[in-house]
């Protein structure tokens, strides 16, 4: 029986807090392990490692069976899962898991950095690219995260085989100006991309950030014709674990 490696506490019943499914009943599952390694740096100097770095750089490891996972998710009221991590492309397991959950009805969501494509059957895609302030350069980390963080061919694949959403993690206005350099990369390899697909997401971990940093990502979007990307999970809850 093939395994998926998770975080301690994998699933959780709450509301999907991000992008274009923002508000819907949703039951999280977090892997563990992620091929990047996001450090941004603050407007006061300060770094911020990813929001789930138990996830990334600091990744817990608990191996659960496809059946154990469908076992324990069981008796939530609700058929919308979000696969989520770390980067859960890692994980070749994915794929028959959630071809599971798609024979069991439910409908399927991956959280992904689109570093890393094959196929599956997921429903939905939501993307967050890294962009280059994604990595400290002073970071040990910095030189592999950059090798790493972009691959057109892996984000062009996404776009042609699911319904799908971007969503950039901005912290400078140069950030979305990469972010819209990107998008035409992309759309080299495949169509254009609908402008209401692409959300603008301010980098933040905490609450007080991200009350600080939502007006002007908000202005930026309205200037490119964006979407606006709330985190409402951390506007509620803070940095909690598990919401």
């Amino acid at each position: 029986m093939q395994k998926l490696n998770f975080t301690k506490d994998y699933h959780f019943f709450t509301v999907q807090g991000e992008g274009l499914h923002t508000g819907r009943p949703a039951i999280f599952l977090r892997l563990s392990g992620c091929n990047l390694r996001c450090e941004w740096v603050n407007s006061d100097g300060t770094t911020s490692l990813c929001d789930t770095p138990y996830s990334s750089h600091q990744p817990e490891k608990l191996l659960k069976s496809i059946d154990e996972v469908v076992e324990d998710i069981k008796s939530y009221p609700c058929k919308y899962v979000v696969i989520t991590g770390g980067e859960p492309y890692l994980q070749k397991a994915i794929a028959p898991f959630i071809s599971e959950l798609k024979n069991l009805g439910y409908y399927v969501c991956i959280e992904t950095n689109a570093s890393i494509y094959f196929e599956t059957e997921a429903d939905f895609i939501s993307m967050s690219p890294k962009l280059s302030t994604s990595c400290v350069d002073k970071s040990e980390n910095y030189e592999s995260h950059q090798k790493r963080r972009k691959n057109i061919e892996a984000l062009a694949s996404f776009t042609k085989q699911h319904d799908y959403q971007f969503k950039f993690v901005i912290n400078t206005k140069d950030d979305l100006l990469e972010a819209k350099e990107l998008i035409a990369e992309i759309e080299a390899k495949t169509s254009a991309i609908a402008k209401d697909k692409i959300l603008l997401m301010p980098q933040a971990v905490t609450k007080k950030q991200l009350e600080e940093k939502s007006e002007q990502v908000i202005e930026w979007a309205m200037e490119f014709g964006y979407s606006f990307c709330d985190r409402m999970h951390i506007r509620i809850w803070n940095d909690k674990r598990g919401v």
